[in-house]
C-alpha cells in the first residue's frame, strides 16, 4: 500500500475527509493529493502523523518500528500531553525533570 492510501485510511478511520484534515491541520486544500506527485515537507508528515496518532514511519512506510511501541500507561501519558496546550507541555516537562531529580535524591540517601 503507497504512502496516500495509508493516510487515506487512517483518516476514513477517524471517520473524517481528507479536506477536513487538511483543513484542521492548516494544509492548503488538496495538498494531501498532491503527495502523489511531491514529497511532503517534514514539518506536514510530523503533523499529520501526530493528528492521526501514528507515527511518521508507518505513514511513510507502512511498518511500525518494534521501539515504538508504548506501555498502556505511556499511552495514556503520551494522549494526555497532546491534548496540552504547548506552554503547559513545557510546565509538564519542567515537572517530570523535577520529579526525576527527586527520585535520584531519595535513591542516594
Amino acid at each position: 500500500m503507497c504512502m496516500i492510501n495509508r493516510i487515506k485510511q487512517e483518516i476514513k478511520s477517524l471517520n473524517m475527509s481528507v479536506s477536513a484534515v487538511e483543513k484542521a491541520l492548516g494544509f492548503g486544500n488538496g495538498i494531501i493529493s498532491k503527495w502523489n506527485k511531491q514529497s511532503p515537507s517534514c514539518d506536514n508528515i510530523i503533523k499529520l502523523a501526530d493528528y492521526l496518532n501514528c507515527s511518521v514511519e508507518y505513514l511513510l512506510t507502512g511498518k511500525e518500528s518494534s521501539h515504538s511501541e508504548l506501555t498502556e500507561d505511556e499511552q495514556q501519558l503520551m494522549d494526555i500531553y497532546r491534548e496540552l496546550t504547548d506552554c503547559n507541555k513545557s510546565r509538564l516537562s519542567e515537572r517530570g525533570l523535577s520529579l526525576i531529580e527527586q527520585q535520584k535524591s531519595a535513591d542516594n540517601e
